[in-house]
């Protein structure tokens, strides 16, 4: 299971995320729904989230400066923001902050389940591409401890 946190000012909607769709289905649990933007940075400092889905107009902090820092805290995040505003600045700071969908509001039941499959294959070729590149990097290390030729031993440990 993916772990997801929902950060929106509105508690109805909190509430309504959990109902809209079956999140174990697709393989999700929501381990935190959050109205305060900064309560929300200091759960995500103890709690490992997958997928954060974040309003981006929200009284205590704006949504930008929100998901900024809270990639910060969880860089691999897979990030999908919402607003009720089609303000283009807002799009552009989720985009910067490598946003997955950005949604408009009220909520499509459908659009929400695609941008959450997409976060999930985002997800998905992040551990790939990692578990290539650990790979790739043990071959390496096993190559330059077997390798017997100073050389070719000097110019892999260069590449590590």
């Amino acid at each position: 299971m993916l772990n997801v946190m929902i950060v929106d000012d509105e508690y109805m909607l909190l509430r309504g995320y959990r109902k809209i769709i079956d999140w174990a289905a697709l393989g999700l649990e929501i381990k935190i729904t959050e109205q305060n933007p900064l309560t929300a940075l200091l759960q995500l400092q103890e709690t490992p989230i997958d997928i954060l889905i974040s309003d981006m107009n929200m009284p205590e902090l704006d949504g930008p400066s929100f998901v900024a820092q809270a990639k910060e805290i969880q860089p691999e995040m897979a990030l999908i923001v919402i607003s009720g505003y089609s303000d283009f600045d807002y799009v552009k700071a989720g985009l910067k902050q490598g946003a997955v969908n950005y949604l408009k509001k009220p909520v499509d039941t459908d659009e929400l389940v695609e941008a959450l499959q997409s976060a999930i294959k985002h997800i998905e070729k992040q551990k790939n591409y990692q578990q290539m590149a650990d790979l790739a990097m043990q071959a390496q290390t096993r190559a330059l401890l077997q390798s017997t030729d100073t050389q070719n031993g000097k110019n892999l440990m260069q590449k590590l």
